[in-house]
């Protein structure tokens, strides 16, 4: 897996979830028969994608963006999934962000049973046809089809309903029945890979 690390507002344990999304989803791809490729630091940072699938039988060839289950607000205990975050502008000032800017073909959603998987220009009409953007609100639990901006920070977010994924989604893909362990075969990072020789 891409070791990701945690930003300074991470304060609970987005990282963490982020991380085990990042594992199941390559458990699946592999059990479907897909090669998968970690994405460098730098791809995931600036490309804003995880890992890349191919499928040598079919010449098919796609970058994942992976999005763990997500709280609906910072405070709240459990994750659900029932609303996705998406990020129409990054953090970074001129970060266009991963809806938008990123280099992803695909975006795959966790929810607790499997990834909703949804091509990226599926994902951007269905924002541009749902989410008021003139309407900016201040709270995070009010940005349910309309924009929010955390304070300080220069990033575009807003929720939409998973209902409409996973209506016009790719593909739905069942999680391995098996819980991640430290033994599967994940494939190794290009930084870790050059550690180990």
């Amino acid at each position: 897996m891409t070791p990701n690390e945690r930003n300074r507002f991470d304060k609970r344990d987005s990282l963490e979830i982020g991380n085990t999304a990042q594992g199941r989803f390559v458990e699946v791809a592999i059990e479907r028969d897909w090669e998968v490729t970690p994405a460098t630091k730098d791809q995931d940072i600036d490309e804003h994608w995880d890992y890349m699938i191919i499928r040598n039988e079919t010449e098919e060839k796609f970058r994942v963006d992976i999005k763990g289950l997500k709280r609906a607000g910072r405070w709240d205990v459990d994750v659900q999934e029932e609303w996705v975050w998406v990020e129409s502008h990054g953090v970074r000032k001129n970060d266009s962000g991963w809806l938008f800017g990123g280099r992803a073909d695909l975006f795959a959603f966790e929810r607790k049973d499997d990834f909703v998987i949804i091509k990226k220009g599926t994902l951007q009409y269905l924002v541009n046809l749902l989410v008021d953007g003139s309407k900016r609100v201040r709270k995070a639990c009010e940005a349910k089809y309309k924009t929010y901006s955390r304070q300080g920070r220069s990033d575009l977010l807003l929720m939409i309903e998973m209902k409409h994924i996973a209506k016009d989604c790719w593909e739905i893909w069942p999680k391995v029945e098996q819980a991640v362990s430290t033994n599967s075969k994940l494939p190794a990072t290009p930084r870790k890979m050059e550690e180990e020789i």
